[in-house]
């Protein structure tokens, strides 16, 4: 019999998701995954917590969820196919910026 499977994207998400919480709330930094961020950040996460959340849905949906909402957004198993067209987006997205020197990362390796 299989167990659960592991979301570690959904499991991600929350940390990142209590980091943004913390920061818009007026704390001074907080830390996802080992970075220390501070208010000033907040764009990179919202944009690391949008890349995420397709991430977070494409995981769900193929360890056999029928759909996975995230941030009032509901993805479907129909819409796979456009999930991995956006999270190939978002990986374009970043490694423009990396070429740029922005240093907007996505996504920590590992």
């Amino acid at each position: 019999m299989r167990g659960a499977p592991i979301l570690v994207f959904a499991a991600r998400l929350n940390g990142l998701q209590r980091a943004i919480t913390d920061l818009a709330g007026g704390y001074s930094s907080a830390t996802v995954e080992g970075i220390v961020y501070a208010p000033t950040d907040l764009p990179k996460l919202y944009a690391l917590a949008e890349r995420w959340g397709v991430k977070a849905a494409i995981e769900a949906i193929q360890a056999g969820a029928q759909s996975y909402t995230y941030n009032g957004l509901t993805y479907t198993r129909a819409m796979l196919r456009d999930l991995f067209a956006m999270d190939q987006e978002f990986t374009a997205r970043a490694a423009t910026a990396a070429r740029a020197g922005i240093g907007i990362s996505y996504a920590r390796p590992g």
